[in-house]
């Protein structure tokens, strides 16, 4: 069973599916530059048990808890209160409601579950079979009931079923970074009548495991049961030097059709775009420089529908210009845009221009 080193090539964010909110979940400390997430046992011994009324009736009537925190402790330090603190990156943090919280263990490490690791290498390696075979995908775009649904394909390419899927003879560990967490706001850029701009009111605060962190995990092909259950699926890639050389090709694609995209689309308004791109380029040199023991591969928030689907069914191969019409218009809800609007429309990063969700594995 290899260990797998994983490098933060940006900041990544796991959500646990829970928004804390402002003033009640967390506290934003402005001198420090801190948010603090409240540990509720901490706070109650600050104010006292007798006081848990006026602890409620704040919260209830939008009230400032760190105002009425200062009045039981006026030299009131993060610490006091915190279940964990993080720096915080970006302007107008304040002015926030709501904090999407990093998925945290117990004792509040956060981590990247193996589950999302082994969900982005699916994507992965179902795109590079897709476009390898342009007849078979062509012909598995729709479900029984006349859908687009990508189940078909996956199910022709790793198993008819869980049981039978060769992905089950892959398994990942979870990945545990022992450092704090940031935070930061990621804006949308969003193409708006031929140009692009950040939407000024649709930005998230997300809580991150920063970037140039490190951790390892555990990655195992269960080739015992692999040879058991004898599957008559493709299992070439259970090896890991295909696997990287497969990841690798994924994400090198992918980050230079980006880059193909932008070059021909210079109407963009926003001066963070332009260190945007010097991180795309900065990407695409570190996949390049890849060994067969490396590879580099996205995850999590952030990452926009490419990265999330694979993007194959963009190959022209595998969808004609009226199917790929019909399928994108089905996308968007059936939202009455010119086809001349991009897609997808919208990109996240924060307000410098920094992108989330590249990680780098290599094989220790």
């Amino acid at each position: 069973m290899p260990d797998i080193k994983i490098e933060l090539l940006t900041p990544v964010h796991i959500g646990s599916g829970k928004d804390l909110m402002s003033n009640t979940e967390y506290l934003y400390f402005e001198d420090e530059q801190l948010l603090t997430v409240i540990d509720e046992q901490k706070v109650l011994q600050l104010i006292g048990e007798q006081n848990i009324d006026k602890w409620v009736n704040i919260i209830q009537n939008n009230k400032s808890l760190k105002e009425y925190l200062l009045q039981c402790k006026g030299d009131l330090e993060p610490a006091d209160i915190e279940k964990r603190s993080m720096n915080v990156f970006g302007s107008g943090i304040a002015k926030h409601k709501t904090l999407k919280e990093q998925l945290h263990d117990g004792k509040q490490i956060s981590f990247i579950p193996g589950s999302s690791i082994k969900g982005a290498i699916r994507t992965a390696v179902l795109s590079h079979y897709a476009l390898q075979n342009p007849d078979l995908s062509k012909h598995s775009l729709k479900n029984h009931k006349g859908r687009y649904d990508a189940q078909v394909l996956e199910k022709k390419l790793f198993g008819e079923n869980p049981n039978k899927d060769v992905f089950r003879f892959l398994q990942i560990g979870d990945a545990y970074f022992n450092y704090p967490t940031i935070a930061t706001k990621a804006h949308i850029l969003n193409s708006y009548y031929n140009n692009w701009h950040f939407k000024k009111e649709s930005s998230h605060l997300v809580e991150c495991i920063a970037q140039e962190t490190d951790s390892e995990f555990r990655l195992k092909i269960n080739t015992e049961l692999l040879q058991k259950n004898n599957p008559v699926n493709k299992t070439d890639f259970l090896e890991m030097k295909q696997l990287f050389n497969i990841i690798s090709q994924h994400t090198l694609r992918l980050l230079e059709k980006e880059k193909d995209f932008w070059q021909e689309d210079d109407n963009v308004q926003e001066t963070a775009f332009e260190n945007y791109m010097e991180n795309i380029n900065r990407l695409i040199e570190i996949c390049k420089n890849c060994n067969e023991k490396e590879t580099v591969l996205r995850i999590g928030f952030g990452s926009g529908w490419d990265f999330i689907t694979g993007a194959w069914t963009k190959d022209f191969g595998i969808m004609g210009d009226n199917e790929y019409d019909r399928f994108v218009n089905i996308i968007r809800r059936n939202k009455n845009y010119d086809m001349s609007v991009p897609f997808p429309k919208t990109r996240k990063m924060d307000e410098d221009g920094d992108i989330l969700g590249f990680i780098k594995l290599s094989l220790i």
